[in-house]
């Protein structure tokens, strides 16, 4: 996944892994599906309703600047 790549709810997992920032995000929300057999075919928005949690406030702080800081 490349730095110009668009998040959105409907993004794979299996290729937003791929980013290491991403990944500390979702781990962060508890979304560690990161050996789960159904990654590839799983999207951003399912993970994150199974984790109760806003698919936008993950995009948002993944793709905020502030968030490449941490």
């Amino acid at each position: 996944m490349s730095a110009k790549t668009k998040i959105s709810p409907d993004t794979n997992l299996k290729e937003l892994l791929k980013n290491k920032r991403a990944k500390a995000v979702l781990k962060k929300y508890g979304i560690a599906c990161f050996e789960c057999g159904g990654l590839g075919a799983e999207k951003l928005v399912h993970a994150a309703d199974c984790h109760g949690i806003d698919v936008d406030r993950i995009i948002k702080e993944i793709t905020s600047p502030a968030s490449s800081k941490r």
